[in-house]
């Protein structure tokens, strides 16, 4: 009879139900029993990466002082950073044909414009919303217009700063795009210093208190509440709503819903769109 690998550590319930625990606590992650086999699989490449022989023993090392830092690398484990560039193609179009014009002519008039991106992964999103904003305001950087991008992950954060994709990861752009927008090195693709400086980064959870007050013209949060049960969902939700002024929009991904405790501020305008709306 087989012997399991040392590379292929069983887990035990009281290992995932601690595991689930933690995460939810710390992220606000909400892991079913169902994600148990996927959950299992991607923490055994972190018990192969630290040397660690065992659940128990991971699960003492992340309670640990010295094992703090492992956060990140849990959190990394534990969501899906599926990205690429202009995904949900819909959303950008409505921002150029219809909400760009306004927030650009406010800007213009030296209006204060704020755009976030909560869960934006390896900075595609963010640099997708430079790429369709420029060719429309190429001035932007003498206005008050600014992008925030925040995410939970520091490594993702890391990528999104230095802005370096190899080229299989910028497949769907058009030669003019890449000519426009990045500077080809080396085996990848570096988006251009200007794009780079319209955005401020910084790692960010959701589930802990906001430490800005806003106010955003639009934030952008998709496929982020997927993971999160509905609870956590609704104070988002809410989260959101105190610091958009009436008329903000929010956008989030195609497989997700506001609650129906967000219905009072929110307002469909479109598909996964909504506008804040004042009771």
């Amino acid at each position: 009879m087989a012997h399991p690998s040392s590379n292929d550590q069983a887990m035990s319930d009281e290992n995932f139900v601690e595991i689930a625990a933690i995460a939810r606590s710390r992220f606000g992650l909400s892991l079913s029993p169902s994600k148990r086999p996927l959950v299992t699989a991607r923490l055994q490449k972190r018990l192969e990466a630290l040397n660690i022989e065992s659940f128990d023993r991971y699960l003492d090392h992340i309670k640990s002082s010295e094992g703090e830092s492992e956060t990140d690398g849990l959190v990394t484990s534990l969501t899906t950073n599926v990205t690429h560039f202009f995904r949900e193609m819909h959303h950008f179009d409505l921002l150029r044909d219809s909400i760009f014009p306004d927030l650009i002519a406010r800007a213009r008039t030296g209006e204060k414009v704020r755009i976030w991106c909560a869960g934006c992964s390896s900075g595609q999103e963010p640099y997708s919303l430079v790429m369709t904003l420029l060719p429309m305001f190429p001035d932007v950087g003498h206005h008050d217009f600014r992008i925030l991008a925040t995410d939970i992950d520091a490594t993702m954060m890391e990528k999104a700063r230095k802005g370096f994709y190899p080229g299989i990861e910028i497949r769907g752009l058009d030669e003019a795009q890449k000519k426009q927008f990045f500077v080809e090195e080396n085996d990848g693709y570096q988006i251009r210093k200007e794009l780079r400086d319209l955005v401020t980064f910084g790692q960010l959870n959701l589930v802990e208190p906001l430490p800005f007050q806003g106010p955003f013209d639009v934030i952008i949060c998709r496929n982020v509440a997927i993971y999160f049960d509905r609870q956590t969902q609704e104070e988002i939700w809410k989260k959101f709503a105190q610091i958009m002024p009436d008329g903000a929009v929010l956008m989030i991904g195609h497989s997700e819903r506001l609650s129906a405790t967000a219905d009072g501020d929110f307002t469909p305008i479109g598909t996964t769109t909504y506008r804040r709306c004042k009771t």
